[in-house]
């Protein structure tokens, strides 16, 4: 299959257009692969897009995107129909992919603020949902919180 992943050459991408390679459906939930695709799949701690794949005759609204064998699938639930070999189009939710870059980089930023202070201490767990947050193993005693916070707005 080998979906084109055009959100690792331009992550400012909001929509594509697209052919759909495959549609299976099981109960309420329908997966779409795509030959090109703008949304970025769970991963890495990070929550996937969410938006629209759509054409005339039908649409999936996309809830969560996900990498399975190595293929992008988008799974939501579907208005209408949408075939193999269709020619679609595609729209993330812009504020949400735009607020998950924010925080994506800003745990990069405050890792590294930890790094420089702390090198000792090694990131063990992260998220970058609804809480984000990034655990580390080491001796946790003596952090500031304020050190980390001055260092990561220095860098």
């Amino acid at each position: 299959m080998n979906t084109k992943t055009l959100y690792l050459t331009d992550s400012y991408k909001k929509t594509c257009g697209a052919k759909i390679i495959s549609v299976y459906s099981q109960g309420c939930l329908t997966r779409i692969f795509l030959d090109q695709t703008v949304f970025y799949p769970q991963g890495g701690g990070q929550p996937s897009d969410q938006g629209s794949i759509w054409n005339n005759n039908g649409k999936l609204e996309v809830n969560q995107v996900l990498i399975k064998n190595g293929e992008v699938v988008h799974i939501g639930k579907i208005d209408g129909v949408l075939h193999e070999g269709d020619q679609v189009n595609c729209s993330i939710d812009w504020k949400r992919r735009y607020d998950n870059m924010r925080v994506h980089s800003a745990g990069h930023v405050l890792n590294e603020a930890v790094k420089q202070i702390f090198p000792d201490l090694y990131p063990i767990e992260g998220e970058h949902g609804k809480k984000a947050y990034i655990k580390y193993q080491g001796n946790l005693q003596s952090i500031s919180e304020k050190l980390i916070l001055d260092k990561a707005n220095k860098l």
